[in-house]
């Protein structure tokens, strides 16, 4: 009889948790309590490299430890930072807060890893350490990564670059012996963003930088970065979300893609502060969405499939309007930009003012519902 009711007991909690929606994922990693699926992850101090070095080459390492050091394969590398190492495919989720960078080790793996982010916050707190490191010594591997920020979530990943290395043979080099981590979030391997969720990157470097691909699918960003805000070495970016805003400070391109960039969809503001582009590509290819960028320097787009205009500004400011004095698009900035491009599905003349005053709603000084007043 006690058999039957604990067989009952356990029917009726799984029916209770199908009812409410409740469902318990595995592969979970629990940031704030350093725990895998509730159990402690273990954690290798630098006094116990030697211990680590050992498992290492016996194969004995968990598919997720933590390591108060970067290890390349062939030495340890000491950023003062704690890492999490991740060795696996499939699906895992994050949560919770962490301080020290996510590696991901994706050599000599098939299919996909899809990296679940529910309210998590990475932040290295060193510009030595990306926050997060997808790592691959090929190139050419087909392994892809996908980043989604789960629905009514709010992500942050902070982080720095992991210069390169002369000498060959590590778990992070090419073929040549170099390596270089250059974003908050690297990949050596095409990567995805998507999910309905928020994520908020920071970068004393590079937003977003992979040597693959990189996929906007779906989902609201906000990238700070004092270099490139998205940027690929010889691959393509294609964007099709939400929103994606990009606010660069010093230097480099709001968008550098050093193969194609395509945009479908989404609301793009993209700003470059110093003497780059909002959008950088050989080949710019704008298919739909809202998009405005500014910078001090201008590179051609290639191919639209909707009207796009180029204005000088010279300005910190600019109302975009259109022949019936309609307000359009406005920015209200702290430094001065040369060029604005403004592109959306809508067939009209836009004109350009320069002085007025603009009121509403504001996001990082763009205006898409204001009001202007001359």
């Amino acid at each position: 009889m006690k058999k039957y009711l604990i067989i009952i007991g356990i029917l009726a909690i799984t029916i209770l948790f199908c009812i409410l929606g409740i469902k318990k994922e595995n592969n979970v990693i629990d940031l704030s309590n350093l725990t895998y699926n509730d159990h402690k992850i273990k954690k290798y101090e630098l006094s116990d490299y030697d211990n680590f070095l050992n498992d290492y080459k016996k194969n004995k390492l968990n598919n997720i430890y933590i390591t108060s050091f970067i290890f390349d394969g062939l030495k340890y590398i000491d950023v003062k930072s704690d890492i999490l190492n991740i060795d696996m495919t499939g699906d895992i989720y994050l949560e919770g807060e962490y301080s020290g960078g996510v590696f991901i080790n994706t050599n000599n793996k098939k299919g996909s890893l899809n990296i679940n982010l529910n309210n998590v916050v990475i932040d290295t707190d060193s510009k030595k350490v990306p926050g997060l490191y997808i790592y691959n010594k090929d190139s050419s591997s087909n392994f892809k990564v996908t980043i989604t920020s789960i629905e009514n979530t709010s992500n942050f990943i902070k982080g720095g670059s992991l210069k390169k290395s002369e000498y060959k043979d590590n778990i992070f080099a090419n073929k040549d012996g170099f390596y270089k981590a250059g974003g908050a979030i690297s990949s050596d391997v095409d990567i995805n963003f998507d999910g309905p969720g928020f994520l908020n990157v920071e970068a004393s470097n590079e937003g977003i930088e992979s040597k693959g691909n990189i996929n906007f699918l779906d989902g609201n960003y906000l990238i700070k970065s004092k270099e490139d805000g998205i940027n690929t070495s010889n691959k393509d970016i294609s964007i099709n979300l939400k929103t994606l805003t990009i606010l660069v400070s010093e230097e480099g391109d709001a968008i550098d893609s050093n193969g194609s960039l395509v945009i479908e969809d989404g609301i793009i503001y993209a700003m470059s502060a110093g003497d780059d582009s909002g959008l950088d590509s050989e080949n710019t290819n704008i298919n739909g969405g809202t998009i405005i960028a500014l910078g001090n320097a201008y590179d051609q787009v290639s191919i639209s499939k909707q009207k796009y205009h180029v204005f000088e500004i010279d300005s910190n400011k600019a109302i975009l309007l259109d022949d019936d004095n309609n307000f359009i698009a406005g920015v209200d900035l702290d430094s001065t930009y040369k060029y604005l491009l403004y592109s959306d599905s809508m067939d009209r003349n836009i004109n350009l003012y320069k002085d007025g005053t603009i009121k509403g709603n504001n996001n990082y000084g763009l205006y898409l519902n204001g009001t202007y007043e001359r």
